[in-house]
């Protein structure tokens, strides 16, 4: 049923523009995902999880009980991993600053709900940005274009320091991960990464 439906919206033209929109969004984000994963050996475990109020191993803050709805949590298939991906309009960046003040939360306590779930350690929490794939760009060659646009739509997030995990998440990192990889797919030192 259309959500739409009785509206003011319903049957205009910006609500049809932006009904393509999001079809378009959830086109290319589907299909870059799934080139993402090719030679993973994560598997999405869940999407739109919740977690919290009933969860009588959940994460409190004192007397606060932590809830919430994690978008995925992908499973290390033979290992003891688990990763954190977050969907956002609008490319939403992580920022340190904002996390060590409390003021960006939501990835850290995902990942540490999905990690207390099936005790175990951590394989990075990201954001996925969603979008049409609308590229600035002088080429017209098609190949080159469907590059920049999946160079665009690379997850961005805090990875793991240990390369067996990194190696595990995609064999080829700087085409998955917003972050400078050396020839041989090690992390620069200065990118953002934890060791747990």
């Amino acid at each position: 049923r259309d959500m739409r439906a009785g509206s003011p919206m319903e049957d205009s033209a910006a609500a049809r523009a932006e009904g393509r929109s999001m079809c378009a969004i959830a086109r290319r984000s589907a299909r870059v995902l799934a080139e993402q994963m090719r030679g993973s050996r994560f598997r999405a475990e869940f999407t739109e999880q919740d977690f919290g109020r009933e969860d009588k191993n959940g994460l409190r803050a004192g007397d606060v009980a932590l809830e919430g709805r994690i978008d995925r949590a992908d499973r290390w298939t033979d290992g003891d991993a688990v990763r954190i991906v977050d969907f956002k309009l609008g490319g939403k960046k992580i920022d340190l600053a904002a996390m060590y003040h409390g003021l960006q939360l939501q990835l850290p306590v995902y990942l540490g709900a999905a990690m207390r779930r099936w005790n175990t350690r951590s394989a990075g929490m990201y954001y996925f940005p969603l979008s049409e794939g609308i590229v600035n760009t002088q080429s017209t060659d098609a190949d080159t274009v469907e590059a920049e646009r999946n160079h665009d739509l690379r997850m961005q997030g805090v990875l793991p320091r240990d390369e067996e995990l990194m190696q595990a998440q995609t064999p080829e990192p700087a085409h998955v991960f917003q972050a400078r990889f050396s020839k041989d797919g090690r992390l620069y030192a200065n990118e953002l990464c934890a060791d747990e």
